[in-house]
């Protein structure tokens, strides 16, 4: 709407020829590509033509034609779709997180440990090591910052089931019954792939790098002060939570603590998201199938293992 203004025309182009629909249409991709209505820097082919995608479904929806396509059609027609392409061409290659060894995922939770750790810390720590062991996205388990909005839903203290012994723990529970829990399940209301519903368990380990008692304290600190069991695990008070910025910098420190770059490693690819391969990279050399981990990962194909 504001890029339409400047042309002094309504948002909906329908007082217009359909090449003239297109010529504004394509000419606004070209905005959005250079960041304009973004972060002020060129953004990928992808979110280009999610973003006249968009406008044309809401010309659709409103009863309107898709000004990208001839009527009736069901490709792109050609300038749509030799846009994007030149776009995609000119893309740098993707760069994939990396997985780390075991070893840095666990001198990053062993920062709780450490003499002064702040709360803050303590939490970063022990996410870390939930959304190890559980292969999560870094949105799962941290809130997005500022005001934007996304699918999925983060873990809540009421998507947690701490188990002993076959029964279920009550939360409210002293902290050293619930650091004997054998089990611990993870109710995932929502993803960013739109999938409902699914849960995932995992058994304790005997060690203090444990999903189960990192998930205990999480849910220990967070009912004992009293706050409702809707309250997400990223929770640190005074709307103040855990977000990925966060769990970045802990990552990376762990990764310069056990000398990662001199072993190759280069830190602007170990991120948020490398928790998640690493998990699933230390699944695959245990001796774990491919279908294993695409169900506690929650993927719906084997790109994973790229």
């Amino acid at each position: 709407m504001q890029y339409v203004a400047e042309w002094r025309q309504a948002p909906d182009l329908q007082d217009m020829s359909k090449h003239d629909q297109q010529e504004i249409l394509l000419a606004f991709g070209a905005r959005v590509r250079t960041g304009f209505f973004g972060k002020k820097r060129q953004v990928g082919a992808q979110s280009v033509e999610k973003a006249m995608r968009h406008v044309a479904q809401t010309l659709v929806l409103a009863g309107f034609t898709d000004p990208r396509r001839t009527s009736g059609a069901r490709e792109l027609d050609l300038p749509f779709s030799r846009m994007t392409k030149t776009m995609r061409d000119s893309d740098p290659a993707p760069r994939p997180q990396l997985a780390l060894p075991v070893a840095c995922i666990t001198a990053a939770a062993a920062a709780r440990f450490q003499n002064g750790a702040t709360r803050k810390q303590q939490a970063i720590a022990d996410l870390i090591t939930v959304a190890f062991f559980f292969l999560l996205r870094v949105g799962e388990y941290t809130m997005p910052t500022g005001n934007r909005r996304t699918r999925t839903v983060q873990f809540r203290c009421q998507d947690v089931r701490l188990w002993r012994l076959g029964q279920l723990l009550d939360h409210t529970a002293p902290l050293e019954l619930l650091l004997q829990a054998d089990g611990v399940t993870l109710h995932i209301d929502n993803q960013k792939n739109g999938q409902r519903g699914q849960t995932v368990h995992h058994s304790a380990v005997n060690a203090w790098f444990c999903p189960a008692k990192a998930c205990a304290r999480r849910v220990h600190e967070i009912r004992s002060a009293g706050l409702p069991p809707d309250t997400p695990l990223s929770f640190l008070g005074n709307n103040t939570h855990v977000v990925a910025a966060d769990i970045l910098n802990a990552v990376r420190m762990a990764a310069r603590q056990t000398n990662l770059p001199a072993n190759g490693y280069d830190l602007t690819r170990i991120g948020a998201h490398s928790l998640r391969a690493s998990g699933a990279m230390a699944l695959k050399l245990n001796g774990y199938d491919k279908e294993t981990i695409m169900k506690i990962g929650r993927w719906s194909s084997d790109t994973f293992m790229i």
